[in-house]
């Protein structure tokens, strides 16, 4: 276990109070990492998996403890296979807390009728689906050598990789190999698995990073202030505090040198207690900033580039499904279309309201307004996400920025990680300008007036969200002309998810996020923690995130072969998983049958596993062992996958139907 924070309070009394140096860590942290959601945490447990132990890494996470937030995440294949390259236990752990959505329903969003077109999505087929013959694993090694030479090689494996093992992969619809269909998990429940595959520790609350200091620029603060120090106590200070820089370094000693190379984060402590509003200082000799698109620490010691704001607005929230009981006591109806009843396969499917066209046409574009519905993993609730033009909101007499008003905080519900993307992570509301948002009952207001047109069964449902659910926040995102060299990689400083690359609402925030994560960790492994490491994953993510996201042609024909032959080194040592497997239950023997029998049974490697990997790993090796593990969690997936479609209800899916030809697409 890694220590905790251990923070010294700076003097608040004397002449020289305003100006003394704020309180700082007892030790100098090798990795930091600025934001505790998803992404942050993915890349924590990437590189705890290939740096040497005793390695000192934090993750800096502003909200002081995890919260309820975020909608749903549909992690797609290459998101799962990054999971997995990370670590086994993961896609076993987040397959138990997803939903297999049944298909996706279109509706007039005025008349409130349903469309005749609709997607199914046969989850059965795609699980079913491959053949682990070797025609089939050779197959899917030269997809996955094609997907390697097409991202440039760094963080993309071939034999022994995520994808490379799929066995037969490539004769899926979906291209997941037959262990895997993509389903909808609460971006809630993903950051917890990550969480919880941490050490405990290593995830430090309630720290809010505001900057950053680069080397150069923590040392000519450091002498700003020793100088401002020195003046208050009635010394002469000659020199400038740059020039106070050059003459400390100059003349330092190895270690005041070493000292000298670290950034600096400027920390405010958040929560209740008497640490709150404190303000420390972070020392690190590598940072990642995961700390969202409109990223703090890439602003103050990065490139300084932030997302553009598109002029779109979007609000996110979620009902329980007993909230909609009508009569029995929900606080509004349930509608038909959710009632499994009635509707038994739109009771288990995404529902999706845009404007129609004359003859009930839907639009040759992006619609101006869109409403989604839909269930998201294992808890039961419903989310909704709803986009409109920022002129829809002001035609409803509403101001932007949302003015604050009594009793909430501006800026209430601000997620501090990869989180604030445009798309599939938690809806945050944004720092200052054109992205500020709000959150709680006047977020809800303000979805409720921009959209009041909506037909009365959906209004229903939007209004019935608890207050403390709803947020809205601009829609803003990187362009892809801007991932250039040096965009996402300074020195030892490497920004990540959302904080890099900032997307359009288009399902591949979070997946790429995990991409991230895992592609990190290789080339830290080839090259060693460092600026090499960091420039080496900057040159393999820029051409393979702007194609994905820059990918604007008819049925993603760019994105989709690229999404399914993702491919990612394993990370992981099956020999060492096994082994902390074993430790796990030889503790929790000690608690007793009942602590014995659970381990590794939830979100870990079952004791028997563990053991079979150990008999693999002194038979045949690491490869065998780490065959042994792979063919273990993918079989764990694909029986809880099947487990939850056979649970179902029985119902004749609809005929799937095409929209009309030249119609825009929910993708």
């Amino acid at each position: 276990m890694r220590g905790s924070l251990v923070l010294r309070a700076a003097a608040a009394e004397g002449p020289a109070a305003s100006s003394a140096q704020p309180a700082s860590l007892d030790e100098v942290l090798d990795v930091a990492v600025v934001g505790g959601g998803p992404c942050g945490l993915a890349c924590a447990l990437a590189l705890l998996q290939v740096l040497p132990a005793g390695t000192k890494l934090k993750v800096l996470e502003a909200s002081p403890a995890y919260t309820q937030q975020g909608a749903g995440v549909l992690l797609n294949i290459n998101g799962a296979r990054a999971l997995e390259a990370i670590h086994p236990s993961l896609m076993p752990s987040l397959a138990a807390r997803s939903e297999l959505l049944a298909g996706m329903f279109t509706y007039n969003d005025v008349t409130g009728d349903r469309m005749p077109w609709s997607r199914g999505v046969d989850h059965a087929a795609a699980l079913t689906a491959g053949s682990s013959s070797s025609s089939g694993k050779q197959q899917q090694q030269t997809q996955t050598q094609q997907a390697a030479a097409a991202a440039g090689g760094a963080g993309v494996a071939t034999a022994g990789s995520s994808a490379a093992s799929d066995g037969g992969g490539s004769s899926s619809s979906s291209g997941t190999g037959g262990w895997y269909s993509p389903g909808l998990i609460e971006w809630n429940e993903i950051r917890a698995a990550l969480y919880g595959s941490l050490p405990p520790g290593v995830v430090e609350f309630g720290c809010k990073a505001v900057s950053c200091a680069a080397p150069a620029e923590a040392a000519t603060a450091t002498a700003a202030t020793a100088a401002a120090t020195s003046t208050a106590a009635g010394g002469a200070v000659t020199a400038t505090a740059a020039e106070g820089a050059a003459t400390a370094a100059a003349g330092a000693t190895a270690d005041e040198q070493q000292q000298q190379q670290l950034y600096e984060l400027d920390v405010v402590r958040t929560g209740p207690g008497p640490q709150r509003g404190q303000r420390v200082v972070v020392r690190a000799r590598h940072v990642i900033a995961a700390d969202g698109y409109f990223s703090r620490v890439r602003r103050t010691a990065g490139d300084g580039r932030t997302p553009v704001f598109r002029e779109r607005l979007t609000w996110r929230g979620s009902v329980a499904r007993s909230d909609l009981l009508g009569a029995a006591g929900g606080r509004a109806p349930r509608p038909v279309w959710l009632d499994p009843e009635q509707d038994p396969q739109g009771a288990v499917s995404s529902h999706v309201w845009t404007p129609m066209g004359p003859e009930g046409r839907p639009p040759p574009g992006p619609p101006e307004t869109l409403v989604l519905v839909y269930p998201a993993g294992a808890s039961g609730r419903l989310v909704f996400a709803a986009f409109a033009p920022l002129s829809r909101l002001l035609a409803a007499g509403e101001q932007w920025p949302a003015p604050a008003e009594a009793g909430e905080e501006k800026g209430a519900g601000k997620a501090e990680a990869e989180g604030g993307e445009a798309g599939d992570g938690p809806v945050s509301v944004h720092l200052g300008g054109s992205s500020t948002g709000a959150a709680g009952p006047t977020a809800l207001r303000r979805l409720l007036a921009t959209f009041r047109h909506l037909p009365p069964d959906l209004l229903q449902l939007l209004a019935a969200a608890p207050p403390h659910t709803v947020t809205e926040h601009g829609i803003s995102f990187h362009d892809v002309e801007g991932f250039v060299q040096g965009a996402w990689a300074r020195g030892r400083l490497l920004a990540v998810g959302d904080a890099a690359h900032s997307g359009p609402t288009d399902g591949q925030g979070a997946n790429l996020a995990m991409e991230d994560a895992a592609v990190l960790g290789a080339c830290v492994r080839k090259h060693g923690l460092g600026p090499e490491a960091f420039a080496a994953w900057e040159a393999a993510r820029q051409p393979r995130v702007a194609a994905i996201l820059g990918d604007r042609t008819p049925n993603a024909a760019v994105r989709t072969p690229l999404i399914q032959q993702a491919a990612f080194e394993r990370l992981w040592s099956a020999e060492q998983v096994a082994a902390a497997a074993a430790a796990a239950a030889g503790a929790a023997a000690g608690a007793g049958a009942e602590g014995a029998e659970g381990a590794g049974s939830e979100g870990g490697v079952p004791l028997e596993v563990a053991a079979q990997v150990a008999a693999a790993a002194a038979a045949g090796g690491e490869a065998a062992a780490a065959e042994v593990l792979t063919e273990w969690s993918r079989e764990a997936v694909r029986t809880t996958l099947l487990g939850k479609l056979a649970a179902r209800p029985a119902f004749t899916p609809q005929p799937v139907q095409q929209a009309p030809a030249g119609s825009w697409s929910f993708r």
